[in-house]
């Protein structure tokens, strides 16, 4: 038996690598050097495919490691013969020879081409978790002069619910990750600028298109984590809604925001922002909850339209998409014809075409259309 300070010791390094997968190999090289193992590394089986996958290990020769996940892997006997008497059951923890006899390990191509050649006879191994889809395990084959018994396999025992616990853990933290990811550079490609800002008004997450407008700093920039205003007025009154949101997402306040104008120093038309509450259900999030989203729209930006998408939406020839695009612009249909070195009457043309097409009649009700038209921003 292991005495309990050692044993407490493997645990808190199974939740260190909960949260960081880089440290598995810390714990797995902790535990190799308590039971004197060969190696020890924690792999898993897929359902339909045969091979085993290493997805940490300590002790094990890269190059011996290399031939096991290219070739042996697959034909690892205690792995086969596991799958096949179907004892491979959450929680299950057994010594080498009680899954397979040393005589038939010593008939397989595994023992004879690879295992004999590190000593390998039998060793222990614990099923973590199975869920139906893989098989989780952790492994532990043992060196010739070490021998494998009651107190391994207690250890294992005391060790599989944690590990049971950190992969849960791990598994949902990369599924958040890439959740967040995903939101991540979807928010990217919204057209339009938007901010999220956490309960004390700290930016968490910013677009693309409102980055392009901080980064110029004509009006609006972001000052230790903070989007602020350039003039102080102004300011005053962009963190005062933004507090304001955070008050009423906490539950404690009923604003919902508001809209102010921002001045630009260049002399630009000023930047319009809308600041509105948000509702969350966690409030200890690592960075903080959202508590605001911020809105900016620039009236001196283009209207960009993707002409790609008015030709799936609409049924428009590329012509016809760029005029309509073009309109949708502020341009009138004797610039845009200038613009795209085409005739009036051409221009009149395909208007005539754009108007069939997409069922309106008027340039007003085709602007109102196009604008209307799901858009994403494209990578510059």
């Amino acid at each position: 038996m292991y005495d309990r300070e050692t044993v407490l010791k493997l645990i808190a390094l199974i939740y260190d690598a909960a949260s960081n997968p880089d440290a598995w190999p810390a714990f797995l090289e902790s535990l190799a050097g308590v039971i004197g193992g060969h190696f020890v590394s924690l792999g898993y089986v897929r359902a339909g495919a045969p091979a085993m996958s290493v997805a940490a290990s300590a002790r094990w020769d890269p190059a011996a490691l290399g031939d096991y996940v290219r070739y042996y892997g697959e034909r690892d006997p205690w792995k086969v013969e596991g799958i096949r008497k179907g004892i491979f059951r959450q929680g299950f923890v057994a010594l080498g020879e009680e899954v397979l006899s040393e005589a038939d390990l010593q008939r397989t191509e595994f023992y004879n081409d690879y295992a004999r050649k590190f000593g390998l006879r039998g060793g222990l191994a614990g099923v973590i978790l199975n869920d139906g889809q893989s098989v989780a395990l952790i492994n532990a084959p043992r060196l010739p002069n070490t021998i494998f018994g009651g107190g391994e396999i207690q250890l294992f025992k005391q060790l599989l619910p944690h590990l049971e616990r950190a992969l849960q853990i791990h598994q949902r933290l990369t599924r958040l990750e890439s959740e967040r990811e995903a939101t991540a550079d979807a928010f990217d490609q919204l057209p339009g600028a938007m901010i999220l800002a956490d309960l004390h008004g700290r930016i968490v997450l910013i677009n693309e298109a409102a980055s392009a407008i901080v980064r110029v700093g004509d009006g609006l920039s972001i000052n230790r984590g903070h989007l602020v205003a350039k003039i102080a007025r102004e300011n005053a009154q962009l963190q005062r809604l933004v507090a304001q949101c955070a008050v009423t997402t906490i539950g404690k306040g009923l604003s919902p925001g508001g809209a102010l104008t921002i001045s630009r120093p260049s002399g630009k038309r000023s930047l319009h922002v809308l600041v509105t509450a948000l509702r969350t259900s966690n409030l200890f999030a690592p960075r903080g909850p959202a508590a605001a989203a911020i809105f900016v729209s620039d009236p001196e930006q283009q209207v960009e339209t993707d002409g790609e998408l008015l030709r799936q939406f609409h049924g428009l020839t590329p012509a016809e998409a760029r005029l309509a695009s073009l309109l949708a612009r502020g341009l009138t249909l004797r610039e845009a014809t200038a613009e795209l070195s085409i005739t009036a009457n051409t221009g009149r043309g395909y208007l005539k075409n754009i108007f069939s097409k997409t069922e309106t009649r008027t340039q007003a009700q085709l602007v109102r259309l196009v604008l209307s038209t799901p858009a994403i921003r494209r990578p510059r």
